[in-house]
């Protein structure tokens, strides 16, 4: 499997869409495509500068998901 973990930092938030832009500091801080929030027990979106840990199938950064802070 190619999927690809990542460690990042929220750059931007988009409350409407459910969407997180992420900086990844291993990768000459790169910010990412929107990627979709996954949907907790409780509503929860992550908050700009938080680190999060993100899922990017095959290491496509359009695709991904915020599976969670850390």
């Amino acid at each position: 499997m190619d999927d690809e973990y990542r460690i990042g930092t929220v750059h931007s938030v988009n409350e409407n869409k459910r969407t997180a832009r992420v900086k990844y500091d291993q990768l000459d801080n790169m910010i990412s495509a929107e990627l979709k929030v996954l949907w907790q027990d409780e509503e929860w979106l992550p908050e700009v500068n938080e680190t999060v840990l993100c899922l990017c199938p095959h290491g496509w950064d359009g695709d991904g998901f915020v599976i969670g802070r850390l």
